[in-house]
Order: structure tokens, then sequence, then C-alpha cells
């Protein structure tokens, strides 16, 4: 069984995650690809966003949640909210509890946008990480993998790493982009029309 675990903050969904999950799933032969929100407080105690341009995290489930559950046949999705439930968790632990989930003979993917690609080795246990698991790195448009591909890390476990490149008309997209626009103007945010 192949199992990707799909994590972010999905602050919103967007469509470009949508297409790009779609796009793995298929891509990758995979058996299942699980969605793995983060905590409201890992978004703004480590991503530093402000409170205000933080979606509530019930509406990020919500629309989650609405994804798994009405994607078309093809597509076997689900919704985790182990990080949520468990807000000490590091991507390690996450990843481990789901190895610990299936069979040793499963192959558990990460994946993860490349913009994530010059702190990754700052991770918690990024070794054992590497070691472990599949990495999926998401192509974006303008990073530079030079400083990557030279890092005695990767060159140890670079075939634990899968470069994926999407389609290029969504990688522009982006949830701080989303997010400016559904800013009203008290400057709250509102989820519209999922």
């Amino acid at each position: 069984m192949k199992v990707l675990i799909f994590g972010g903050s999905f602050n919103p969904l967007t469509i470009a995650h949508i297409s790009v999950a779609k796009s793995l799933y298929k891509n990758l032969s995979l058996d299942k690809l699980i969605f793995l929100p983060t905590t409201t407080n890992f978004i703004k105690n480590i991503k530093k966003y402000n409170q205000k341009d933080i979606i509530e995290e019930n509406k990020r489930i919500f629309l989650l949640n609405e994804l798994v559950n009405n994607v078309k046949k093809g597509f076997n999705f689900e919704l985790s909210l182990l990080e949520i439930n468990n807000p000490n968790f590091k991507t390690f632990d996450s990843l481990m509890y789901f190895k610990n989930k299936y069979s040793q003979n499963d192959v558990i993917y990460f994946a993860m946008g490349d913009e994530k690609l010059s702190s990754f080795y700052k991770w918690y246990k990024a070794k054992e990480i590497l070691e472990n698991f599949k990495i999926v790195i998401i192509k974006r448009v303008g990073i530079d993998f030079d400083l990557f591909y030279k890092n005695k890390l990767y060159k140890e476990y670079k075939n634990q790493c899968i470069f994926f490149d999407p389609n290029l008309e969504l990688s522009n997209i982006s949830s701080t982009k989303v997010r400016n626009n559904m800013i009203k103007i008290d400057g709250s945010l509102e989820v519209k029309d999922v």
C-alpha cells in the first residue's frame, strides 16, 4: 500500500491544493492520500502569521472535510486530525504514527512545498524523516534547488526524495492570495461559498 501524508495549514484550502493532491494521487499510484492540517497555534507561533490572517480551525477542517466527503470516485482521500488533537506533535511524530498504523511493507510518503527546503534540515529529526519516509517535494515557480542538492543530508538520502512538478497554471495560486481576497472591510476573514 502507498500512502501519502499531505500536511499543511490549508489556510484556506485552495484549488491548487486539490489539484496537486489529485495529481499526486494519480502520478504516484497512491492507495490513500491523507490531509493533515496543522494547529492554529502552529500557524501563529511557528509560521508567525498575524491572528487576523488565520482562518479559524473549524472552518479549515470544514473545508477539508467537504473535499474528502465529496471527491469523485477514483480518489481515496482522508482527513486526519492527528496534529489538531496532538498539538505538540512535530512532523516526525505524525509520520511515525502513520508508519506504525500501517504495515511494514507499506510505503509512507510525505508531501511538502519546495519553499520548506531551506529550513528542512533544521526540522526535528530531519535525518530520521529521510531514513524512514519518501519525501515528495512539490515544485513551485522560482525556487533555487542548488543549495539543497549540495547539502550533505540530501546527497546521502537523495533516493528518498521525489521532485513533483504540478500543473504550472496552478502553482502561482497561494493561500495568502486567497486570504487577501477574502478580507472584509472590517479586516476579518470570512470563508464564502465552499
